[in-house]
């Protein structure tokens, strides 16, 4: 659940601080059901939050999330005012994200995942992925 709601409360900061043609209201919404999931989780298991000690999005992921959301065409606005608006966002949610993580044992995502994803839906402990025979990006295929 903590990498879930991150998940979306990752995207719905991204959305208010200014990514053009996404619907700010939808977006605030969102953020408030989900980080009040978030907080309500914390509470249960007594996980209080905690600094957080590393930038989830660095400025060189920041940079290579940008150029990708360009390359879809997708605007972000991130001038000065725009990632003050972030980073304050992000301080709403990841102190309690961070320490669900730390509770359940369970990284938290990261905003760019490397490398070529592996569809879970597609294996099972029984069937290895690799018996599918080819990889490609997740992006590309189909699921059904």
């Amino acid at each position: 659940m903590a990498r879930f709601a991150t998940a979306i409360l990752d995207v719905c900061a991204l959305a208010m601080a200014g990514v053009g043609g996404m619907c700010e209201y939808q977006a605030r919404m969102t953020f408030a059901i989900a980080r009040h999931a978030l907080v309500d989780l914390s509470q249960i298991f007594a996980s209080q939050p905690v600094a957080v000690e590393f930038d989830r999005l660095p400025p060189e992921v920041m940079a290579r999330m940008r150029e990708q959301l360009r390359e879809q065409g997708i605007h972000l606005d991130l001038g000065e005012a725009a990632h003050a608006r972030l980073a304050h966002t992000r301080s709403l949610y990841e102190p309690y994200a961070l320490a669900l993580s730390r509770y359940l044992w369970m990284d938290l995502p990261p905003w760019i995942k490397d490398g070529v994803i592996k569809d879970n839906w597609k294996t099972t402990a029984w069937q290895p992925a690799s018996s599918h025979g080819r990889r490609r990006r997740v992006a590309g295929e189909e699921h059904f």
